[in-house]
C-alpha cells in the first residue's frame, strides 16, 4: 500500500478542517461585532459530542428585551449564523427556551444558557463556561459528588471554594495566592 498517499490525503483533510474552521471563527467574530456595536449581547451556548451543537447570541436593550438575535446550529464547521425567530421582542428574564419547538434542543439549551449568563452578569458575577461532553459525563460517575459547578459555587467570590472529607479536613481546591495569610 502505498503510504504517501495516505499521509498526503490525511494532511489535506486536516488542512482543510483548519481552514473551515478559521472561515467559522470569523463568521462568529463578524456576527458578534455586528451585535456589540448595537448594544449588549447575552452569548449562550452547548456543546454536544455527537449531535448538533448551538450559540445563540441574544442582543438585548436597557431593560432585558431581546432586540435581534443570532444562533448557528450545526454539527460539522460549515454551520453559519442565522437569525433567530421567535424570541425577538420579549424579556429575557420572562422567556421560556421551551416555546421554541421548532428549533433543535442544543439551540434551545443555548438559550436557556443565555439567560443565565445574562443573570449571573447583570448580579455583578462572571458567568461559567458550561461543561462539554466529557465533563457532563464525569458529573454523572458516582463518587463524584461534590465536584464541578456545585463545588466551584460553594466558595465566594475571591476565595477559594473549599470542600471538606470524610476525615473532617479542609482540602483546597486552588492553590493559594502570594498575599493570603499576610496581616497588615
Amino acid at each position: 500500500m502505498n503510504y504517501w498517499f495516505v499521509l498526503t490525503a490525511l494532511g489535506a483533510a486536516c488542512l482543510a478542517q483548519m481552514h473551515l474552521a478559521a472561515v467559522q471563527m470569523k463568521d462568529f467574530s463578524s456576527s458578534y461585532g455586528a451585535l456589540r456595536r448595537r448594544g449588549r449581547v447575552a452569548i449562550g451556548k452547548r456543546k454536544n459530542a455527537f449531535s448538533a451543537g448551538a450559540i445563540a447570541m441574544l442582543l438585548l436593550d436597557g431593560d432585558g428585551t431581546v432586540i435581534d438575535a443570532r444562533a448557528m446550529s450545526g454539527l460539522t464547521v460549515m454551520a453559519r449564523f442565522k437569525p433567530l425567530d421567535g424570541v425577538t421582542g420579549r424579556r429575557i428574564d420572562d422567556f421560556d427556551p421551551a416555546a421554541l419547538r421548532r428549533c433543535p434542543r442544543g439551540l434551545r439549551l443555548a438559550v436557556a444558557n443565555a439567560q443565565e449568563n445574562w443573570a449571573t452578569a447583570r448580579n455583578g458575577g462572571v458567568p461559567e463556561d458550561p461543561p462539554g461532553p466529557l465533563g457532563r459525563l464525569l458529573e454523572r460517575l458516582p463518587g463524584r459528588a461534590g465536584t464541578g459547578r456545585a463545588r466551584r459555587r460553594a466558595g465566594s467570590p475571591g476565595r477559594p471554594a473549599t470542600t471538606a472529607t470524610a476525615r473532617r479536613r479542609v482540602v483546597r481546591s486552588t492553590p493559594p495566592t502570594r498575599l493570603e495569610g499576610v496581616i497588615s
